[in-house]
């Protein structure tokens, strides 16, 4: 029933070891401002060291005043050096790394208001 899962498997140009995949997740290992943090990382390579041929990193938001706290962005360029961490640390446990576009609620009330409390909350 299973005898293709640990097979590789190539699409288009990449090529996966095998075809576990991690699905994205908010993990909330994100900082509050959606920076990549040490703990997110070692998340992910272990998983990555287990065996996890592809790792869709995380719901990433595109939009600040949208993002909520404690999730992964990357709207903004100082981010880049964190995703790059992270997706080297991948990388060197034998993994591939993607991830999962996110365009917040257009509801969600404003941005700085979500981060200091910490929550989702929706006009009614």
């Amino acid at each position: 029933m299973f005898e293709h899962l640990f097979a590789p498997i190539k699409i288009r140009d990449m090529e996966l070891k095998n075809r576990i995949i991690l699905p994205a997740m908010g993990t909330r290992m994100a900082a509050e401002n959606g920076a990549v943090t040490d703990k997110l990382i070692a998340y992910h390579a272990a998983r990555a060291k287990g065996g996890c041929a592809l790792n869709i990193v995380e719901v990433a938001a595109v939009h600040t005043p949208s993002a909520p706290a404690h999730f992964v962005s990357i709207s903004e360029d100082y981010l880049i050096e964190g995703h790059k961490k992270l997706t080297d640390a991948i990388h060197e446990n034998g993994g591939k790394a993607g991830i999962q576009l996110w365009q917040a609620n257009g509801n969600l009330l404003p941005h700085a208001w979500i981060r200091r409390r910490r929550c989702w909350l929706f006009r009614i």
